[in-house]
């Protein structure tokens, strides 16, 4: 039987889940507070665990390589797609957002949006490979402990 990969499908699950919510904050006058762009880490994780869940915990023949990769990948696919906005957004729509982000994260001074693409870029990276495997170590343990069944 065909393993399905749902890789790209819940990247774009995240990557409009975090679009959405950004757009709420520009409605509502609020993407000045940094601390609400933190909310965008609850929709990675959410939507990775799902993932995890879904090949992991209910399909047996799937292994815990191929869905790290999986992970991983659903949440690389979002960045690459935060990235493209952010440019799009940075260079055609709000050239001033940058200066928004100065007071607010350790980017530094004279942000451009490519400064801040880079940014992203690596940070999102970065949390990317921690949430997939710490989701990924969680559910490991926990089939084992449940479900008493060889790992490969």
């Amino acid at each position: 039987m065909k393993k399905r990969n749902f890789t790209f499908r819940y990247g774009l699950y995240i990557y409009l889940s975090i679009v959405a919510f950004f757009a709420l904050m520009k409605v509502f006058n609020l993407e000045d507070i940094s601390e609400l762009r933190l909310v965008n880490f609850v929709f990675v994780i959410y939507f990775v665990n799902k993932l995890i869940v879904r090949n992991f915990i209910e399909d047996d023949k799937v292994g815990y390589l191929y869905n790290l990769r999986t992970a991983f990948g659903a949440s690389a696919t979002a960045v690459f797609l935060s990235c493209a906005s952010m440019l799009v957004y940075t260079t055609f729509i709000s050239p001033e957002f940058p200066q928004v982000l100065e007071g607010s994260f350790l980017f530094g001074k004279d942000l451009t949006g490519m400064r801040v693409v880079l940014v992203l870029f690596l940070e999102g990276m970065a949390s990317s490979a921690i949430v997939a495997f710490s989701l990924m170590q969680y559910w490991k343990n926990y089939k084992r402990e449940h479900k008493n069944v060889a790992l490969d």
